[in-house]
């Protein structure tokens, strides 16, 4: 009784108070590579895709409303969203004991990318496209509050295409290796620099997750990141860029974790641009197992 309760007031109090996080250093190795190509079964029909990236953490009093924002939004647009649910930070961690670990590395790492090398400002908080939005008047931020996201991905949802996406990944349930490729169609010629980023996430985790002012311990946790398998600022796209053009990045053999449920696992590819503005061009997203 007085471990669920020292359990109880101490989440409270995480949930008002944060301090600065340092981590390890980023690990810039790349997962794969990119050439030109006439290939990659690109659906040209596709329509735009919009990236969500919502900060969490299992200590957070409100995070579970903003999922409840991202639920609303697939049911709205079914095929037309990619989410990842990154853990970091302070009030990510293990509630009680036996829970699985959810917060890693890349998802501080991706943070600090997008916020300018800082910390989360608090959570639950996202980024719709990596746009950076006019959030007041003269204000702009990349990492905006839950209340804004609907309005956004809904002007996301409305926007031309400048690139395609084709996804090619074969997992072996033996060995457990991914491979495979991701081929973009330049719908229009491109002058910025761009990067390709494919990652991983998990859903259907049970973990307990505070919500309001109890802990949920049967909490399902949905689209929770993994693993960042390229940078986590994503590769340069060498390619020309010309509106026709075909470029396809292939992976190198990644092994997926025995610790994670293949079955419920993710792979999600995104191209953005690479320097100053880091808009999302289009995303897509593939069972790992199909």
């Amino acid at each position: 009784m007085k471990a669920t309760a020292l359990l109880f007031f101490s989440s409270i109090f995480f949930a008002f108070f944060s301090c600065k996080e340092v981590g390890p250093n980023i690990n810039l190795s790349g997962g794969g590579g990119g050439n030109d190509t006439s290939g990659g079964g690109v659906d040209t029909s596709q329509k735009k895709t919009v990236l969500i990236e919502d900060f969490t953490a299992t200590n957070c009093t409100n995070c579970p409303k903003a999922r409840d924002i991202i639920d609303n939004l697939l049911s709205q647009f079914p095929g037309r969203i990619e989410v990842v649910e990154a853990h970091e930070g302070i009030l990510s961690y293990p509630l009680l004991n036996g829970d699985p670990a959810l917060k890693t590395q890349d998802g501080l790492d991706l943070v600090k990318y997008l916020n300018d090398n800082a910390d989360a400002p608090y959570w639950p908080i996202g980024a719709i496209d990596q746009k950076n939005w006019e959030v007041s008047p003269g204000i702009f931020d990349v990492l905006v509050d839950r209340n804004l996201w609907t309005t956004y991905v809904q002007q996301e949802l409305d926007s031309s295409l400048a690139v395609k996406l084709g996804l090619n990944f074969s997992y072996n349930d033996v060995s457990r290796q991914l491979t495979g490729s991701v081929t973009v169609n330049f719908v229009k010629t491109i002058s910025d620099a761009l990067n390709i980023t494919v990652l991983i996430t998990e859903s259907g985790i049970v973990a307990a997750q505070l919500d309001g002012g109890t802990i949920d311990s049967n909490y399902v946790h949905h689209d929770v990141l993994r693993d960042i398998i390229t940078n986590v600022s994503g590769d340069a796209i060498s390619a020309s860029k010309t509106a026709g053009s075909l470029w396809t990045y292939t992976l190198a053999p990644y092994t997926v974790s025995s610790d994670w449920n293949a079955d419920s696992c993710r792979v999600i590819a995104y191209v953005s641009k690479a320097v100053s503005a880091l808009d999302v061009l289009q995303a897509m997203g593939t069972p790992l197992k199909n």
